[in-house]
């Protein structure tokens, strides 16, 4: 019986695959045409961006939440009554899917920070599927705090004189 090792490895080790082809005579042009194939499809795998997200927003007791917006940085979504959401994400363009968190609920907390508003897109595309938990408050807010922050990348005294102007 004759074993034959292919290894395929990727530098970013989101894949590796260790094919084996048992055969009991040599390698056959049907077998290198299989091996092809089962390559063909770990590197289409391994190559795709753009991805089909979904999932939902739930409160705490699990019932659906509607309206809240889902977005990528580049394309948002609603979420319909039963909160579902999907979203076409290109993970090239995108590294975050979050939601905007409506007045009538909150956040759940760890250890006193906002926490469960966001996922990082490659850890989406393992299972494609990201349910959003918020918790409801006992009155709707509209009181929140803003903060921007920026790298205005100033190179020299022109674009500082400017940027101390706008």
């Amino acid at each position: 019986m004759k074993k034959s090792w292919t290894r395929l490895a990727f530098t970013n080790s989101l894949c590796a695959l260790l094919l084996v082809t048992v055969s009991a005579v040599p390698t056959s042009a049907e077998t290198l045409t299989r091996r092809n194939l089962n390559e063909q499809a770990v590197n289409e795998a391994h190559n795709k961006t753009v991805f089909n997200f979904s999932g939902k927003v739930v409160d705490q007791k699990g019932h659906g939440i509607a309206n809240v917006v889902v977005n990528d940085g580049c394309n948002f979504t609603t979420t319909d009554k039963a909160g579902r959401w999907k979203l076409v994400t290109d993970t090239t363009r995108s590294k975050l899917v979050s939601i905007s968190t409506p007045a009538a609920y909150k956040l759940p907390a760890v250890d006193g920070r906002a926490a469960g508003f966001y996922i990082s897109v490659s850890q989406l595309a393992k299972g494609k599927k990201h349910d959003f938990r918020l918790e409801r408050r006992t009155r709707p807010s509209d009181d929140f705090q803003y903060l921007a922050i920026s790298d205005p990348q100033i190179a020299n005294d022109h674009d500082l004189n400017r940027w101390r102007k706008e």
